[in-house]
C-alpha cells in the first residue's frame, strides 16, 4: 500500500507540474496581447451573465 501510494503521488506531482508549466506558458502567450486578454475578459463575463441567468431561470427555491 505504501509503495502504491507512492507510485500515485508520484504521478499526480509530475501531472500537476506538467498543468503549471502549460498553464504559465498560455498566460505568457495570452498576456503577449491585450486584445487576446480582453476576449478572455469578456468570454468570462458572459459565461457569469449566461450562468446568473441560468439560475434565475431554473425556478429552484435552494
Amino acid at each position: 500500500m505504501v509503495v502504491l501510494g507512492a507510485v500515485f503521488s508520484a504521478i499526480a506531482l509530475a501531472m500537476d507540474s506538467v498543468w503549471g508549466v502549460a498553464a504559465g506558458a498560455v498566460r505568457s502567450w495570452f498576456g503577449r496581447s491585450a486584445r487576446r486578454l480582453d476576449l478572455v475578459g469578456g468570454a468570462a463575463g458572459l459565461t457569469m451573465v449566461g450562468l446568473g441567468v441560468g439560475v434565475a431561470l431554473s425556478g429552484r427555491k435552494d
